[in-house]
């Protein structure tokens, strides 16, 4: 009886996936927020389960709870439970609150991801958006 080997090569990791093909982003992310030479540090985790699902826990820097939203179906809610806190809205209304601009949780996550999808025509969740590169070609800002 003769046996062989069969040589596998595993498939490479996809690093950046494009952002119409990400179903689910979970991770850990740190924000630095400086206006007027003022700056906050703080750090979040995130699970995201497109297209309408989110969870966002936000620490200040010794990892205590800030606040969190939540986000099912259309509804989301902003909770900030130290000070008993619960405020009901829309998914576009939390993070407009939050970050200052309206946003989809599937730019949110292509935002998050790197997948900024080039090329991808209709399907883009960046159409609209114009981005801006630095000489490395990084996207660097963008605009809606």
């Amino acid at each position: 009886m003769s046996s062989f080997i069969i040589g596998c090569r595993p498939i490479p990791a996809v690093l950046s996936p494009r952002p119409a093909e990400i179903q689910e982003l979970e991770g850990y992310a740190s924000l630095k927020i400086t206006i007027n030479q003022q700056s906050a540090k703080s750090k979040f985790s995130l699970a995201v389960a497109l297209p309408h699902q989110a969870r966002f826990h936000v620490l200040d820097m010794l990892k205590r709870p800030v606040y969190e939203m939540v986000m099912n179906e259309g509804s989301a809610y902003f909770i900030l439970s130290s000070k008993r806190v619960y405020w009901r809205g829309t998914t576009d209304e939390i993070f407009e609150k939050f970050l200052g601009f309206r946003l989809s949780l599937r730019e949110m996550a292509g935002l998050l991801s790197g997948g900024w999808a080039e090329g991808q025509g209709e399907e883009s969740v960046f159409n609209g958006w114009t981005l801006e590169k630095d000489g490395r070609g990084r996207v660097v800002s963008g605009e809606r």
